[in-house]
């Protein structure tokens, strides 16, 4: 990864195997829904041969959020050997946790179907500091709410509050509405706002946000992208989604620099065979969260062509969701990736 900071606007979920799987997953599904695939880390569905070490650490360097999931097993759950999880300290769980609390990161328990926060006695020595969290509880026959809640008390730290993507034909707004959809969200459908704040950057960096920002307007041309400009505290990001949500890359435009931030999760699931070519164009591993400011011509013809492998597989998709046998297809989809989840999970157990 690139050595300047890579922003924290992501929810890592922590859960073990042998507590309540189900219950993670759900959480999952929720902030997916409200935040987007891009935002949300957990490590069910890895691909095959991925590092899952590197892909934690990733994830937690770019996570706002840990959700810390705590069942009635949690802190009881032992090894083969008899010895508690807790207490190994290279322990998945241990070192995630223990990693978000020493990062600044904001770690919430959640505590499932009534399960009592651990105390300090329960904890080794790096893990105590979570007893001081302010914990939230979900239950099972009330799920759909309690998540509601949490993720929406979370809005405002992760800084989503979202309108919907442009639809074709749509004008973009003017400077005007621009100011007024400011005032009540913090992003703007299409690429036109995001050009309205390049003027006044320094010359080397207007001349890569400009670069990048005609760049996208011709991915948005061929259809392959639904553009948004999103308002941050600090700096000012073009979103380049290909599926309402996700996107293969962001254009970030920050108070010190402007570069580019790549999704592994999203380039593994619509555009795998890009990876290679960007990596070697990038010289470094396309990770969750990777950022690179040195964009050449060549760079950004791979990523054009990512994109157009991302929407030829979104097509595919589509149309094998609308053929008799599509559910089929799905059922041999899904018993490859009870694969990849197994490899992750045993992990967790």
């Amino acid at each position: 990864m690139s050595s300047f900071e890579v922003p924290r606007e992501g929810i890592f979920i922590s859960y073990r195997r042998g507590d309540d799987p189900h219950a993670a997953a759900r959480l999952r599904d929720g902030a997916v829904s409200r935040f987007g695939e891009e935002r949300v880390f957990f490590d069910v569905g890895l691909a095959p041969g991925l590092d899952y070490i590197d892909a934690i650490e990733e994830a937690l360097d770019s996570c706002a959020v840990l959700f810390a999931v705590i069942g009635p097993r949690w802190a009881d759950i032992a090894d083969k050997q008899g010895k508690r999880r807790l207490d190994d300290p290279t322990d998945l769980v241990v070192r995630e946790i223990a990693t978000a609390l020493h990062n600044g990161v904001r770690v919430v328990p959640v505590l499932l179907d009534g399960t009592e926060m651990p105390t300090s006695a329960d904890l080794p020595a790096k893990l105590r500091p979570l007893v001081r969290r302010n914990a939230a509880t979900v239950r099972h026959d009330t799920f759909e709410s309690d998540l509601g809640k949490l993720l929406t008390s979370l809005e405002p730290h992760l800084r989503n509050r979202e309108l919907p993507a442009t639809q074709p034909g749509v004008a973009m707004p003017s400077r005007t509405a621009e100011m007024i959809i400011r005032q009540t969200t913090e992003l703007v459908p299409g690429s036109a706002a995001f050009r309205s704040t390049i003027p006044g950057d320094p010359p080397a960096r207007r001349e890569l946000l400009l670069r990048l920002t005609e760049w996208a307007e011709q991915l948005a041309q061929e259809q392959l992208v639904a553009p948004a400009t999103f308002y941050g505290k600090t700096r000012t990001t073009l979103l380049l989604r290909i599926d309402g949500k996700s996107g293969l890359v962001t254009v970030y435009n920050d108070a010190k620099t402007a570069y580019l931030q790549f999704s592994r999760s999203v380039f593994e699931r619509f555009a795998p065979d890009s990876i290679p070519v960007v990596e070697s164009l990038i010289r470094s591993r396309v990770g969750q969260g990777t950022t690179t400011r040195d964009v050449s011509p060549e760079l950004l013809d791979a990523l054009t062509q990512a994109y157009r492998q991302a929407a030829a597989k979104k097509a595919l998709d589509l149309r094998e969701r609308q053929e008799p046998f599509g559910s089929a297809q799905h059922s041999l989809q899904m018993g490859s990736n009870e694969v990849s989840e197994e490899s992750s999970l045993r992990y967790r157990d």
